[in-house]
């Protein structure tokens, strides 16, 4: 019996709580203070400044980049231009597995970067520190060239 005339006793109260706001004179409520828009004050967005974000570019290998035929994409994009400090992605779609290796083909790899074998959906990072130009290729098909372009 005890919980039920609580029950009874918090309707109550919530029903006398309702019931005063809905007396309540319109002009007794509180209205929120209105800001001119001369007295606002900005607060700078909260994202960083553009310098300061990681830079990254994705690079495609898409499907049938092992097949050297006319019109065949290898590299998507191909050339590309980024700045230092960029991070390059190269992500292989393709079905057969293929390499991201930097230098000239055939067989003049400088070094610099090498992904190594990169099966179907494997990806393969290099961050770009230093200005200049950049080729690669794979070295298992040396038909797929590509160049980064960093100033």
């Amino acid at each position: 019996m005890n919980f039920a005339y609580g029950v009874i006793a918090i309707v109550g109260v919530l029903a006398a709580i309702i019931l005063g706001f809905i007396a309540v004179a319109p002009d007794d409520i509180i209205q929120p203070r209105m800001i001119p828009v001369e007295e606002m004050v900005v607060v700078s967005e909260l994202t960083p400044e553009p310098e300061t974000l990681p830079m990254a570019l994705t690079v495609s290998i898409p499907e049938g980049a092992g097949i050297p035929e006319d019109g065949q994409i290898f590299y998507d994009p191909q050339v590309i231009d980024v700045t230092i400090g960029t991070t390059v992605i190269w992500e292989n779609l393709d079905n057969t597995v293929h390499t991201v290796t930097s230098g000239k083909p055939p067989v003049d790899a400088d070094g610099v970067f090498d992904s190594e074998m990169m099966v179907a959906g494997d990806v393969f990072e290099f961050t770009f520190a230093t200005a200049g130009s950049q080729d690669y290729y794979c070295i298992f098909h040396p038909w797929m060239i590509g160049t980064v372009n960093v100033e």
